[in-house]
């Protein structure tokens, strides 16, 4: 819906309006922000890396996320995320482990794009520091939890951007 309703204020407006002009709505959550999809075949790559020495870690990520244009025309940014960050086992034993992590994320999300044509509202980049907390019980169950605090987040044009994320999840083997 949101490429037809672009299509239509390009073709009276020409391209590279603003969505502010001749008072059309104007909002931070843009449809393809909700949008379950856009048709499109995307890739997503990552790469884990862990190192243990006594009680103490370190754990790294990286994550890319790579888009294709949808069937409609519309194209979401590619977007890197890096994470990772020094810990501590404060409990381990045979069937339970519980650690802490000091975590820090960076998060880049490039421009959309509509009919190859990037748009000013979308992207992002920003910076997170914040704890993570780690639990396994004995083989089957893993689970962690943590928050994001920024530190720095840059955005383009009119948008809702996450001021402080809260992630948590858990795994059960079978």
């Amino acid at each position: 819906d949101e490429v037809v309703h672009a299509r239509r204020y390009d073709a009276l407006l020409g391209p590279g309006h603003p969505h502010d002009v001749l008072g059309l709505p104007v909002g931070g959550v843009h449809q393809h922000d909700l949008s379950l999809g856009a048709g499109s075949f995307d890739g997503v790559f990552g790469v884990t890396v862990n190192s243990r020495w006594s009680r103490w870690f370190v754990r790294g990520e990286a994550q890319y996320y790579l888009r294709t244009e949808g069937t409609a025309g519309f194209e979401y940014g590619d977007e890197l995320i890096l994470s990772g960050g020094p810990g501590v086992y404060l409990y381990s034993d045979r069937s339970l482990t519980f650690s802490v992590q000091g975590n820090v994320v960076f998060d880049r999300e490039a421009r959309a794009a509509l009919d190859g044509r990037e748009s000013n509202h979308t992207g992002m980049t920003a910076c997170y520091v914040g704890p993570q907390i780690f639990l396994t019980w004995g083989r089957h169950l893993t689970a962690n939890a943590g928050i994001d605090v920024p530190v720095a987040i840059d955005h383009r044009g009119y948008q809702n951007v996450p001021d402080w994320r809260l992630h948590f999840g858990f795994t059960w083997w079978f």
